[in-house]
């Protein structure tokens, strides 16, 4: 088990502002109110450790200032119990988890060491029935559509809402 990490930075995809909004309105509309903190997010690490600051910050400033925008395909719906998302096609999204997972390496949790799988949470912890119908409505209205991966967004948890930090848009 890993130490606890105190209020740890929280590294997230910055998607194309048209895929933001669209996805952000289906969380408002799906997601439990009193849960319901953030805008749509697609994380690609949950506890980077604040002691490592300055380290992550220049690691992410440099990264951003090498990487392209790329295409960010979100393509289908997936869900499972109390969970409803919108999958996103993952495979420069893992080119850019993996460069990272090399660099970030000895802070990795045992949950960011896992491979993803890109997605956007619409609905989390939900009554399975409550799950089935949220599904049931975004099917008829969810139709595959491409953005933009146009950098990465760090974030600092608070014990329930997210600190904006800093924003590193990609080239």
């Amino acid at each position: 088990m890993s130490p606890k990490i105190e209020d740890p930075y929280i590294l997230c995809l910055k998607m194309d502002a048209v895929s933001l909004q669209r996805l952000s309105a289906w969380r408002k509309q799906y997601f439990p109110p009193e849960r319901n903190f953030l805008e749509a997010h697609l994380t690609l690490y949950h506890r980077l450790p604040f002691t490592a600051t300055q380290l992550i910050l220049s690691t992410l400033k440099t990264f951003a200032q090498n990487q392209l925008v790329f295409p960010l395909s979100f393509e289908e719906l997936t869900h499972q119990g109390g969970f409803l998302g919108i999958k996103a096609a993952p495979s420069e999204v893992l080119q850019v988890k993996g460069a990272l997972d090399r660099a970030f390496d000895l802070w990795l949790a045992p949950q960011d060491r896992q491979k993803i799988m890109p997605h956007v949470t619409v609905m989390n912890n939900a009554p399975p029935e409550a799950t089935g119908e949220a599904l049931r409505l975004l099917k008829q209205e969810f139709a595959p559509w491409q953005g933009r991966a146009e950098g990465l967004q760090l974030f600092r948890y608070r014990q329930g809402p997210w600190e904006w930090v800093a924003d590193f848009l990609f080239q």
